[in-house]
């Protein structure tokens, strides 16, 4: 199935934090895909998309940003 639902995200959480809190609260296949990173303050962006919006919702209120 398709990813439709789409976020990005700033943050300095490990990436296989992100990876483990998508598997806990999605449903749906789901991706996630470092855009950049700032090494001088460790914060990175990242695009995650989502087979489906309630998997999206899901992971934003399980997240601390």
């Amino acid at each position: 199935m398709a990813l439709r639902v789409g976020i990005r995200l700033k943050t300095t959480s490990p990436i296989s934090e992100l990876e483990d809190l998508l598997e806990a609260r999605c449903q749906g296949e789901w991706n996630l895909e470092l855009d950049s990173l700032d090494s001088a303050d460790r914060h990175k962006t990242v695009a995650i998309r989502f087979e489906t919006q309630n998997d999206c919702d899901a992971f934003i209120s399980a997240c601390t940003l």
